[in-house]
């Protein structure tokens, strides 16, 4: 793109990229009240199917306890890079872990089955590498109909940032004159407001009668924070032959303007998209939304109708009765004197079947899972005259799961670029020393192409009994040792246990020899 007016500019692909963005608000506003309540208006339902559905899927799609990477070169790279990648996956590895990526990826599932898709931001800070999510509401892009971030003219990053962090930000630029024009706004803290909180913040009361409040999505005024909000565009320019990064204001316009500082034609964005349909995906739980509708008014039906069992309607005939005395007959040993001896009480029976509506409420909860691809036996749920052995319902579990494993590997596609993106990093800003048998080096060494490519879900209750059998193949067929196997089934304490098996495993060498050398001796 030729850029010539970075103002007009600026403020032209903010308008472009949000009116599409405030177009969809309303059906992401809708799925994030479905999503936490089980209703489209906020007011909290009696069964919330949706929630346990996301959380169901989502523990199938990613194991976030153990994510195994590998990383491969391309034929006839040197020897002294592939002697280092080791050293580059357990440092992946390590900062996988210590960083809590597993969690906050975990989150982003979650959010991207309930929106469609979520964004993380790879940054470098003074503690390392760190990942910030981001909603899709806050991320604009130049074309929604394409998929792959790489493939977009500009992105954008609305963020909401606290008065003072903004003051010491034009301060450090040498802007601090731009602060007086900048206005705040009320905004709610919380885990669908701000892209960088990974932290879920909701509570419903419970209890009482459910009441629709159309009202229920509105945050009180006294709760909310005075924040700014910020533009940060990143716009590629034909004249650098790299990104353009933007910081902009609705109020002060261009804050900064700056070449690409952060690594050489590359963003820090990454997209995880279950159900790909464009650089928003689609939403897994907008198929199912009139299933959580059929089952509320089910539920409420039902709930009515039990009420009525317990405290059915009466008739009484041959005397009249006020409220306070007709109360008396469902209160504890309530005893009522009728001094006419013609009269009747007769309770009044309603008809019901309750064993069809907990069927029909049986079947709809099937449905949920039906409907994603999701077979009763991946659930656990299997007649055991039809399945004789663990070993069969595990293979009938993976052979079931066709239409998941798609959306798994979609998922991993975009953690592959993720971790590709976090190595980069490493090479790029990681000044760590680390100890090898040519000296300590840093990971620039590492100067060689290559992909990572990542395991995320054979720990998921789907595939963690395939994932079993097939290290135990590995380790019967002597492919791998047992200290390998520790490390890759990821036991807990399994670097303690792994470092007590090459012990062992050295003093028997040991012993070995010494009974070879005491038998040579003998003959001698």
């Amino acid at each position: 793109m030729q850029i010539r007016n970075v103002e007009r500019l600026a403020e032209d692909l903010v308008e472009k990229s949000f009116s599409v963005i405030n177009d969809k608000k309303p059906l992401w506003d809708k799925l994030k009240y479905y999503y936490y309540t089980g209703t489209p208006n906020g007011s909290p339902a009696l069964v919330n199917k949706v929630y346990s559905y996301v959380d169901t899927l989502a523990s199938m799609l990613y194991a976030a306890q153990l994510t195994v990477f590998s990383i491969n070169t391309p034929i006839g790279t040197p020897p002294e890079m592939i002697q280092l990648i080791p050293i580059v996956r357990d440092k992946l590895m390590q900062i996988w872990d210590v960083g809590d990526f597993d969690q906050v990826i975990d989150q982003a599932v979650k959010k991207s089955i309930v929106y469609g898709s979520c964004f993380i931001k790879t940054l470098w800070t003074d503690d390392g590498v760190r990942l910030y999510l981001i909603n899709p509401w806050d991320f604009g892009v130049a074309n929604q109909n394409i998929e792959h971030l790489d493939d977009q003219e500009w992105l954008i990053h609305r963020y909401y940032d606290t008065p003072e962090n903004v003051k010491r930000y034009l301060k450090t630029i040498g802007k601090e004159y731009k602060f007086k024009q900048l206005s705040t706004i009320k905004r709610e803290d919380g885990w669908d407001s701000s892209p960088f909180a990974h932290i879920i913040n909701a509570s419903l009361k419970s209890g009482g009668e459910i009441v629709v409040d159309e009202n229920a999505q509105e945050i009180p005024e006294e709760s909310k924070n005075d924040l700014i909000e910020m533009y940060e565009i990143w716009v590629k320019d034909d004249n650098l032959k790299d990104y353009r990064i933007i910081t902009w204001n609705k109020d002060a316009g261009v804050i900064f303007d700056r070449e690409n500082f952060y690594m050489k034609h590359n963003h820090p964005f990454s997209a995880i998209i279950p159900v790909p349909a464009g650089a928003y995906g689609y939403p897994e739980i907008q198929q199912i939304l009139h299933l959580q509708d059929w089952v509320n008014e089910r539920v409420s039906q039902l709930k009515e109708l039990m009420y009525k069992q317990l405290f059915p309607s009466i008739a009484i005939t041959g005397a009249a009765l006020t409220d306070e005395e007709a109360k008396l007959m469902y209160q504890t040993e309530g005893i009522l004197n009728i001094a006419d001896p013609t009269a009747h009480i007769t309770p009044i029976t309603i008809p019901s079947n309750l064993q069809a509506v907990f069927a029909e409420l049986s079947e709809i909860d099937k449905l949920f899972y039906e409907i994603s691809g999701i077979k009763e036996i991946m659930l656990g749920g299997v007649n055991s005259s039809a399945v004789r052995t663990a070993e069969q319902t595990s293979t009938l579990a993976v052979l079931a799961s066709s239409r998941v494993k798609k959306k798994v590997f979609a998922i991993q596609n975009s953690l592959e670029k993720l971790a590709h993106l976090i190595v980069d990093l490493l090479r790029t800003y990681d000044k760590t020393k680390i100890p090898t048998q040519a000296g300590e080096i840093t990971l620039s060494f590492f100067d060689c192409e290559f992909e990572v490519k990542i395991d995320a879900h054979s720990q998921s209750p789907l595939f963690a009994m395939q994932w079993e059998q097939d290290l135990v193949f590995l380790l019967q067929s002597g492919i791998i040792d047992g200290g390998q196997f520790v490390e890759l089934k990821r036991f807990p304490n399994w670097q303690e246990l792994q470092a007590r098996y090459y012990q062992r495993q050295q003093a028997a060498a040991q012993a070995q020899i010494q009974l070879e050398q005491l038998k040579h001796g003998k003959k001698a």
